[in-house]
């Protein structure tokens, strides 16, 4: 069963592999998407909310 004509060969992927590793970025991911390999930085694992009201703060608003 045939799968069709590739849009990339692994040669490919592995290329894009290597340039992420040697960007500097620690962590990262490949998205493969019809035609094209997006290689995209990991997201923060959680960010700190640094917006913090207290319920004073809520009243004057009201």
């Amino acid at each position: 069963m045939s799968h069709g004509a590739q849009s990339f060969k692994q040669g490919d992927l592995t290329k894009a592999m290597k340039a992420a590793g040697k960007s500097g970025v620690k962590d990262w991911r490949i998205e493969i998407v019809p035609g094209k390999i997006i290689v995209l930085p990991a997201a923060p694992a959680s960010v700190p909310d640094t917006h913090d009201e207290t319920s004073a703060d809520i009243r004057k608003l009201l």
